[in-house]
């Protein structure tokens, strides 16, 4: 089995090499093709030399940063083009920004953008070849899943669009000692409302969901002055708007999420109050939002349901699709032919909302096929499909657990390079969800997805709840468990979740 799994390494790491190779090749040739285009002849000048190397940094960088090499051969066409398309356009934007910050406007503009444009087209082309060579790549696809509606809050957007305005004057006062724009300082405003607009819906800065917390709200409000830096670099290089002043042209970003900062901080403190905060934890926190959510105070048998179409043979054909251990896996515990097939849910979300609309007390299996590392509060998730299912129902899920994570590296990387990674995940996904200080951060940054849990915190949860695990297998570098709702949840006064376990120990005091 070692031998095996280090070939399987082997072959993946030489696969990642030969597509990394294969893309610069690429990049190399469109190069070659523009300047030949351009120039007439592949007498290479020193500035075009430093323009390829700039271009081959800023492809590297990003293409690693999207994993572009492990993922493009096992997506379809359709998603390869988009993922090859969202690395081209970093490219462009990146390669502007830096371009634009190291003073390097002389760089010729066909040479930058037109071997980028050239590079994304040769990379479709070949990535068509090979499908069309392959065949078609079989996607799952994705689960209908039902996304909160976007609220926006028109005050905040005015009030922040005036902040943009001031700062820009300031910066321009300050520079200048005048707040008379001259030419090109009156296209590049222009530009930035444009940017800031374009880049504000796109992040849902002003979504009013954002602002539980200051840090939930200041995640999106830097990405758009990363993404409004990008912009304008770019079309400063693209219009040839020089001579510019970098400080007056990135200035007003950094005073405007300084005062982004307080303003949503304000409104966050004033959104805050009434909502959502934490996850429940405690027993009497469980029995009070059990006591108001459900009319049935304790379990009591129910009736064994009719069955007009078993689940079964619907169930197995829908499983197979992903993985048959999955259904083995279930049908281990259930006589799935005993079940009918509207008392199933089949689902593969971290939108609780979709758990929402199920009839309560009413689904005998309940199987949620999307990891619930990416939900953001584990326990009300297990009490709403406590709630949904009835006495001796089941809940079927999975996650990534510490050691399907090492497992998962171990497999995809070589020896060094999937330690490494495994410890940084280890630090990011598991221990900064834990830390006090750094637990807000982490959740304003990654909104509580792919975050690291153990299996003793899955089950341990799932038992805190009022479920009776009935089986655990892992499948796929996934770990999955079936659990029965057998009782009222939180028989424990004061469980734990963080690193130090306080336990009960016979004894003085």
């Amino acid at each position: 089995m070692d031998r095996t799994d280090a070939g399987g390494k082997g072959l993946r790491l030489k696969r990642f090499m030969g597509l990394g190779l294969a893309d610069l090749g690429l990049l190399v040739l469109a190069f070659g093709l523009v300047h030949l285009l351009n120039y007439g002849h592949l007498n290479i000048s020193a500035t075009n030399y430093s323009i390829l190397q700039l271009q081959i940094l800023v492809w590297l960088v990003l293409s690693l940063a999207g994993n572009k090499f492990s993922r493009i051969p096992d997506l379809s066409y359709i998603m390869g083009a988009g993922l090859t398309l969202k690395i081209g356009a970093g490219i462009l934007f990146l390669l502007s920004l830096l371009i634009v910050g190291l003073q390097l406007m002389h760089f010729s503009r066909t040479m930058a953008y037109g071997t980028i444009i050239l590079f994304l087209v040769l990379e479709l082309a070949t990535l068509g070849l090979y499908h069309w060579i392959r065949g078609p790549v079989p996607h799952p696809g994705r689960y209908p899943v039902e996304s909160q509606p976007v609220r926006l809050s028109r005050s905040l957007i005015i009030v922040d669009g005036f902040m943009l305005l001031a700062v820009f004057f300031l910066v321009t006062y300050l520079k200048r000692g005048s707040l008379t724009l001259f030419h090109p300082y009156d296209d590049i405003l222009l530009i930035y409302f444009g940017l800031w607009l374009g880049f504000s819906l796109f992040t849902r800065k002003f979504n009013r969901e954002n602002f539980s917390d200051f840090l939930s709200a200041f995640g999106p409000a830097l990405k758009t002055a990363l993404f409004m830096a990008a912009g304008l670099a770019f079309f400063i290089y693209l219009f040839r708007l020089e001579p510019v002043s970098r400080l007056q042209v990135f200035a007003p970003l950094v005073f405007l999420l300084a005062l982004e900062c307080l303003i949503f901080f304000l409104y966050a403190t004033y959104r805050r109050h009434g909502l959502m905060g934490r996850d429940l934890e405690d027993r009497e926190e469980v029995n009070a939002y059990f006591d108001q959510r459900s009319k049935q105070p304790w379990l009591e048998p129910a009736e064994e349901p009719r069955v007009q179409e078993p689940a079964g043979e619907k169930l197995k054909h829908a499983l197979d699709f992903f993985d048959p251990r999955i259904y083995e896996l279930i049908s281990s515990q259930m006589d799935l032919q005993k079940l009918d097939r509207s008392d199933c849910a089949l689902l593969s979300t971290d939108n609780m909302f979709n758990l929402e609309v199920l009839e309560n007390d009413r689904m005998g299996l309940i199987i949620n096929l999307h990891k619930i590392n990416d939900v953001r509060w584990f326990n009300r998730y297990f009490l709403l499909a406590h709630e949904k299912l009835r006495p001796g129902g089941c809940l079927v899920g999975k996650a990534h657990t510490i050691s399907t994570h090492r497992d998962f590296y171990r497999h995809k990387y070589p020896r060094y390079l999937s330690s490494l990674f495994y410890s940084l995940s280890f630090i990011w996904g598991r221990v900064f969800p834990k830390l006090p200080g750094l637990k807000k951060f982490y959740f304003a940054v990654t909104r509580g997805r792919n975050r690291m849990v153990s299996r003793a915190e899955v089950l341990g949860r799932l038992c805190f709840c009022g479920y009776r695990i009935l089986a655990e297998e892992e499948i796929g570098y996934r770990f999955f468990f079936v659990a029965q709702k057998i009782k009222r949840p939180s028989m424990d006064p004061d469980p734990t979740y963080g690193p130090l376990v306080g336990l009960r120990r016979t004894g003085l005091g």
